[in-house]
């Protein structure tokens, strides 16, 4: 009777340590799939997220990187007139020499030199005013992509000289400079401005840039801007159209003439 107890309770204990290994290996086998199957949904996710945030990201940079080119390329340029004037000429003195000062217009968007006539002495200084007139349309940038003038009968009177190189002196409207250089051996005048950043356009009729000039030589000298209407690197003057879509409203440039004796 006593070995048929042991016996027993070795079965008994038997049963038990295979009951406890069974447990504790399908609860190992289910810790290891949860284990797996979080692992796969922590990848899943992240991949998700990369690419639900990295598309848009994409998209966002290519828009605004668009924008933003297109506002550099095509850039803005308008002509105008002083607030106060009207159709006409002004004629006076000016720095030992005469100017004559045009301030016809018209109702186009328009850019525009003034003085735009004058005679002036070798060795004397002169200024000519940038004017644009957006004639109450709203625009964001105006572009002088050239001002050409001959380097042999005028020179440049830098409007920075803590800066490097030569600059022209920015006028009293579109406060936001994005380029201003002057190339002295090829007789170019590059200047861009704009509304301040997130700032919403404006209509604008000023002065957007003054060059000082010095007479180096007697002859007959032309200031011309580069212009073709619906160009795209050449004066311009960007609007927004419907608020996102950059379009050149600039129908009109004129240039200037200057007898240097």
């Amino acid at each position: 009777m006593k070995r048929n107890v042991i016996l027993i309770s070795g079965i008994v204990a038997v049963v038990l340590i295979i009951g406890i290994v069974l447990f504790f290996g399908l609860e190992s086998d289910t810790a290891s799939n949860t284990g797996e199957k979080n692992i796969l949904q922590q990848f899943t996710q992240k991949f998700s997220n990369k690419n639900n945030s990295g598309t848009p990201a994409d998209k966002t940079n290519a828009d605004s990187g668009t924008t933003t080119q297109t506002g550099s390329a095509a850039g803005t340029s308008g002509s105008g007139t002083p607030t106060n004037s009207t159709s006409g000429t002004i004629t006076g003195s000016s720095q030992a020499g005469t100017t004559t000062e045009d301030t016809t217009t018209g109702d186009k968007p328009s850019l525009m030199l003034s003085p735009s006539s004058g005679t002036y002495k070798v060795g004397s200084t002169f200024d000519v005013k940038i004017l644009a007139n957006s004639q109450g349309k709203e625009i964001q940038v105006v572009d002088l992509m050239a001002l050409n003038y001959d380097p042999k009968l005028l020179k440049v009177v830098d409007g920075d000289s803590v800066k490097a190189g030569v600059q022209i002196d920015k006028g009293d409207i579109l406060p936001n400079v994005l380029f201003n250089l002057v190339d002295e051996n090829a007789g170019k005048i590059k200047f861009s401005s704009a509304v301040n950043l997130g700032s919403k356009s404006q209509s604008v009729n000023g002065i957007i840039a003054t060059v000082k000039f010095q007479v180096l030589a007697a002859g007959q000298a032309r200031l011309n801007p580069d212009f073709t209407k619906g160009g795209k690197a050449d004066c311009s003057m960007i609007a927004l159209e419907n608020n996102s879509n950059p379009i050149d409203i600039l129908e009109t440039v004129t240039g200037a003439d200057f007898v240097l004796n």
